[in-house]
C-alpha cells in the first residue's frame, strides 16, 4: 500500500535525509522531516500524514513520546518509533501511545517498510470497523424510531377502542 503521506521527526539531520531516501524509494511520500515536536505539531496542522516515524529523543520541549500522544489526540495520527534507546522504562512509556510499532536504530529499508504496511492495515481495518460501527449505530436508530411510532400507534389505538368501549 505504497503512497501513503509520511511525516519524519528526526533530530539527526543525516539520519533523516537517509529515512527520508528510504521512504521514497520504497514508493512512500514524505511530507516533511522536522527535528522537534513543535515543529511536527505545527506541520501535521497544514500538512495531512497518514503515518509519524518518531525519534524518542528530539528537540524541543516534548519528546517524542510526548509528541505522539499530542498527534494521536489532536489529529489521529497514528505513530512509528524509530530509536536507538530500548530500556524498559521508555519502551513503557512508547506503549501507553498506542504507537504503531518501534523499530530500534540502526534499521534496515525492509524493516520500516514492513512495520509501515502492518500499520497502514490496521489503519484500513481500524477505518473499516469505524465505518461499519457508525452504519450499525444508524440502523439501530432506525429501529428505535420505527418501535416508537408503533408503540404511539398502538397507544393510540389502544385508547381509541377503550373509549369505544366506554361509550
Amino acid at each position: 500500500m505504497g503512497g501513503a503521506n509520511i511525516l519524519i521527526v528526526e533530530d539527526e539531520r543525516i539520519l533523516a535525509e537517509d529515512l527520508k531516501e528510504i521512504l521514497l524509494e520504497l514508493g512512500y511520500s514524505v511530507i516533511g522531516s522536522v527535528s522537534s515536536g513543535e515543529a511536527a505539531l505545527d506541520l501535521t496542522a497544514r500538512e495531512k500524514a497518514d503515518i509519524v516515524l518518531m525519534d524518542i529523543k528530539i528537540d524541543g520541549e516534548m519528546d517524542g513520546i510526548d509528541t505522539a500522544n499530542a498527534l494521536k489526540d489532536r489529529y489521529g495520527i497514528p505513530v512509528i518509533y524509530l530509536t536507538a534507546f530500548s530500556d524498559d522504562t521508555i519502551v513503557g512509556r512508547a506503549k501507553e501511545t498506542v504507537s504503531f510499532g518501534y523499530i530500534i536504530k540502526p534499521y534496515r529499508a525492509s524493516d520500516i517498510k514492513s512495520v509501515i504496511e502492518m500499520a497502514l492495515f490496521k489503519i484500513n481495518v481500524e477505518k473499516k470497523r469505524q465505518r461499519d460501527f457508525h452504519q450499525l449505530e444508524c440502523e439501530a436508530q432506525e429501529n428505535t424510531n420505527r418501535i416508537e411510532e408503533m408503540n404511539a400507534a398502538l397507544k393510540i389505538l389502544m385508547e381509541y377502542r377503550e373509549n369505544e368501549k366506554t361509550m
